[in-house]
């Protein structure tokens, strides 16, 4: 609670512009004392301001030129007896009700926060907007009218998140831990690359993306490819391509495009994209010693299964 009263006592207002670097440059305050106590904050995502536009100005001031941004000391309480939704959280300040925590948000924090604190816990505040242009200019002149609505920012740290035992990432997707791709390599000696080329593409010579079928049949090969613990996000590799008498897993056995990593295979070209592609790749593949293609993995699902999912990067040919 000290940290507490040090952020927020007397309510500091700093006025600057309404772009997004003045909404980040406001929100500064609020990270700096976190970082000093060696915390980070976790935002929420707030709705409901527009109705409690008074209620927002008392707390903040009157409209200017140059917005409000005011800290305030938050209190977020659960709302169970909420007619719409029983894990409805209300955002106050000074008592006051000023807006809810989205719903998807709410239904992660309700039920730790009865069960942590009692329906009740503190956290940061900053209410934003509210700027007001008169119709003119700093030297009198006819300037078009400009208003802005007052909406409120709130955070909780990390510490609190240790507290009610909810994972901060799954509140804040933009705390997740920054990642390291991996670079494609270009094509060594020996090597054709059947990928569009950065001279396809400055000519305006661009290829096609093949999606790539059967993947989940070979996900241990896949996910042993990717970065230790990578998360759902998009990432690429490099994948060989090769021509195979028949897809295992096909009820026609018909001659396709199969693509490996390493030696082992993740997946199969469909029947359409191989009959598209097997002229270039079976050329290719008697020319070079390898013939690789950039791809990328991502997640899907299938039967309520989910899976990472190929698309190879086929060039101009």
């Amino acid at each position: 609670m000290g940290l507490f009263r040090k952020v927020f006592k007397g309510g500091t207002t700093v006025r600057v512009d309404a772009g997004t670097e003045a909404r980040e440059a406001a929100a500064e305050p609020v990270f700096e004392v976190a970082v000093d106590d060696g915390d980070e904050l976790v935002e929420l995502n707030i709705v409901g301001e527009s109705h409690h536009q008074d209620t927002l100005q008392e707390i903040a001031g009157p409209k200017g030129p140059e917005g409000k941004r005011t800290l305030a000391g938050v209190t977020l309480r659960c709302e169970p007896e909420n007619p719409y939704d029983a894990n409805a959280i209300r955002v106050e300040v000074l008592g006051h009700l000023l807006a809810h925590v989205a719903r998807d948000q709410a239904a992660i924090l309700s039920p730790a926060i009865r069960r942590a604190c009692g329906g009740v816990i503190e956290a940061r505040g900053l209410i934003v907007g509210g700027w007001k242009v008169d119709g003119r200019d700093a030297e009198g002149r006819f300037a078009e009218k400009n208003e802005g609505h007052f909406g409120i920012r709130v955070w909780l740290t990390t510490k609190d998140c240790t507290r009610l035992d909810v994972d901060k990432v799954t509140l804040d997707p933009s705390l997740r831990p920054r990642l390291t791709y991996p670079a494609i390599p270009p094509a060594a000696n020996g090597e054709r690359r059947m990928s569009a080329t950065r001279a396809d593409v400055e000519a305006e010579r661009y290829g096609s993306t093949v999606t790539v079928v059967h993947e989940e049949h070979y996900q241990a090969t896949i996910v042993a490819a990717m970065p230790p613990s990578w998360d759902d996000r998009t990432c690429p590799l490099l994948v060989e391509l090769g021509v195979a008498s028949a897809n295992p897993h096909a009820k026609q056995p018909v001659e396709c495009i199969v693509v490996r990593i390493g030696n082992d295979p993740v997946g199969y070209f469909t029947s359409a994209m191989s009959t598209r592609h097997l002229p270039a790749v079976s050329t290719a593949c008697a020319d070079a010693e390898r013939v690789t293609a950039e791809a990328h993995a991502s997640q899907g699902t299938k039967g309520g299964q989910t899976f990472w999912r190929l698309k190879v990067e086929m060039g101009p040919h």
